[in-house]
């Protein structure tokens, strides 16, 4: 006997297939997605508003355009689309890229503008568009990207850092004789590979 839902029940299968869709990816990750969207947006009204639709900017003008504000508009993915996905390209996108800048007006590094050109992803994803169009030059414009960012800091401009701080040899020290003599181990570890932490 095949088996049928209730029609009086509660569920509701719209909602929960929009559940599963917004779980492909971490709330962690979508919270940096979304706030760089916001960002976005927001420079967009600032410098570009022919992207934005009629119905993002009254949005805007009627709650504000800070990012909490804009977080709230994007929940209603894939409807009420803040941008005009036909008329949307790369250079727009990427003259918003340039001008990202940090709280004391330098440059981010690479891995902030790469997390950028993720929430863009998101957002054709969220709002069920087709993205492949553009991914050609994207990828054009963020090799050509990468590369500038290192020959700044092959100049100088900017400060290298890569992986973690180590672990200072005084530091180690006093975490050794600290440590109680049940922890044999750890004593062990921190004597022969205090240099690789």
């Amino acid at each position: 006997m095949p088996d049928h839902a209730d029609e009086d029940s509660n569920f509701d299968a719209e909602e929960a297939v929009r559940v599963i869709r917004t779980n492909t990816i971490s709330k962690k990750s979508r919270d940096v997605y979304d706030g760089s969207i916001a960002q976005m947006l927001k420079w967009f009204y600032d410098n570009k508003r022919h992207l934005l639709t009629e119905q993002f900017i009254q949005y805007g003008i009627t709650y504000g355009f800070a990012k909490a504000d804009i977080r709230r508009f994007l929940a209603d993915a894939p409807s009420n689309a803040p941008v005009k996905f036909e008329d949307f390209n790369v250079q727009d996108f990427m003259e918003w890229i340039v001008s990202v800048r940090k709280e004391d007006g330098s440059t981010p590094t690479y891995s902030t503008y790469n997390c950028r050109r993720a929430g863009l992803f998101n957002l054709f994803r969220d709002y069920k568009q087709d993205i492949a169009p553009l991914q050609s030059e994207l990828k054009t414009h963020f090799r050509g990207l990468q590369r500038t960012k290192t020959q700044a800091l092959a100049n100088g401009e900017g400060r290298v850092k890569i992986g973690k701080d180590a672990l200072e040899f005084a530091l180690c020290l006093l975490l050794m004789k600290s440590a109680k003599p049940d922890y044999v181990f750890t004593h062990c570890f921190m004597t022969y590979c205090w240099n690789l932490m």
